[in-house]
């Protein structure tokens, strides 16, 4: 996100914001043409977007498969900018990646080192997560090659994933887990905005979740017990009276 020093004192009649633009504008041009990159060439300024509301919203700067800037003055809320860039890469850019399950550390007050926690969906060995993937429109310049990216689609957490993630940067989030009839969905090419709504809007039960403590993860040593990194470790002191979640 760029932030605009000043700020706006009145919208147009479409809802976009008229003055101060070109200036901004312009410095945006200015950066591109640092890269020898002529931005009519590659990139759109105000960019239409259906919102889920069915209203149209407006991307500052869009390069499609490179680029995407919004921009907001100083003390404005940025989840405004946030809604019409993240819904357009929701309805471009959908995928899928299977997972027999997931890795969360869970923080326990007096302990030293976080508990690692293997979280599976019960009677599902392998299930998959809704994903957004991105491609660069240009190619490595040493090997030619074209990697992709994929970001996981992440809910707020509640309940017993709550318990588990609890710290850090993004405490108390979750994967969005889903039944298979909406991973299916997800990737359906004619998804509508109430589709979507259903997808992001659902929360896996918690009693549809399996979990154990597992043996620390972050490291390339092997288990003291010789077990796989999925195996079920025994913390000693990990109990329900010590902070620890029961687990089956």
């Amino acid at each position: 996100m760029l932030e605009r020093n000043k700020k706006q004192s009145h919208n147009s009649k479409d809802g976009r914001r008229p003055n101060g633009k070109k200036q901004m504008q312009k410095i945006l041009i200015e950066f591109l043409s640092i890269f020898g990159i002529e931005r009519k060439k590659v990139a759109t300024f105000e960019h239409k977007v259906k919102k889920l509301c069915e209203a149209s919203g407006y991307i500052d700067l869009l390069w499609p498969g490179m680029l995407l800037v919004e921009m907001k003055s100083r003390g404005e809320n940025l989840e405004k900018a946030y809604t019409p860039s993240y819904l357009y890469k929701i309805k471009t850019a959908r995928c899928i990646i299977p997972v027999t399950g997931i890795f969360e550390h869970r923080e326990i007050k007096g302990w030293k080192n976080k508990v690692p926690y293997h979280v599976q969906l019960k009677n599902r060995d392998v299930f998959a997560l809704p994903e957004l993937y991105h491609y660069p429109n240009r190619a490595d310049v040493e090997t030619g090659e074209v990697t992709g990216t994929f970001t996981i689609i992440t809910r707020s957490a509640k309940d017993l994933m709550k318990q588990i993630h609890n710290s850090g940067e993004q405490a108390f989030r979750m994967p969005l887990f889903l039944t298979k009839e909406l991973e299916i969905k997800w990737l359906s090419p004619t998804l509508t905005d109430t589709d979507l709504a259903e997808i992001l809007d659902f929360e896996m039960p918690s009693s549809s979740l399996s979990y154990i403590p597992v043996y620390t993860i972050r490291t390339t040593r092997e288990r003291p017990e010789q077990q796989i990194k999925t195996a079920e470790y025994l913390w000693e002191g990990l109990t329900t009276t010590r902070g620890g979640l029961q687990y089956t």
